[in-house]
């Protein structure tokens, strides 16, 4: 009889578990290897079903601005991986876009300026501390040397899960090689 009890009690409480960290944000920190840190946090799954969800990257650097980058997120889309650039003082992130990824360079060293209105971060930037605008080729350039020399390791601890997508070094390689295709 009591076997029975807990059961219940079990397959009672399973859906509010389940609402509950549906409800609860995720947030990760990032270590770079410039020595600073990001702290990434990611709206709940529930909140980025709604509109105007977000993710917010706070930049702890060695010495510096402690400073903030907030991005649209939903359940597809958002930042999945941040580097260090070779300039310690400029930090890339691999976005998530839909279809396709999306580069941002933010230079610690600048601050905020308007965007262009032909900027496609016009449709994913909130707030932004620093100058961020698109990644250049020499950016791409050391995003993709980074992500066929990086440690598995390494990878799991810089990047963040959009989904279920972008396990590993490998497959968003070949996403990006899909979409250089195009």
């Amino acid at each position: 009889m009591a076997r029975k009890h807990k059961w219940e009690l079990i397959v009672l409480s399973l859906p509010i578990v389940i609402v509950l960290l549906g409800l609860i944000p995720w947030s990760k920190n990032i270590p770079l290897n410039n020595g600073s840190y990001a702290h990434i946090t990611k709206a709940s799954f529930i909140r980025s079903l709604l509109p105007e969800a977000y993710s917010t990257i706070t930049y702890y650097p060695n010495n510096g601005q402690i400073g903030s980058v907030v991005l649209w997120q939903d359940i597809f889309d958002g930042p999945v991986m941040l580097i260090p650039a070779n300039d310690t003082n400029v930090l890339l992130c691999l976005y998530d876009y839909d279809v396709d990824f999306r580069l941002f360079r933010i230079d610690m060293n600048k601050m905020f300026k308007p965007l262009s209105p032909d900027s496609d971060l016009n449709h994913i930037l909130f707030t932004c501390t620093w100058e961020i605008d698109d990644g250049t080729t020499s950016d791409w350039q050391e995003v993709l040397n980074y992500l066929h020399n990086v440690s598995l390791n390494d990878f799991e601890r810089q990047s963040v899960s959009v989904g279920s997508r972008h396990q590993s070094p490998d497959s968003i390689l070949k996403l990006l090689g899909y979409q250089g295709r195009k």
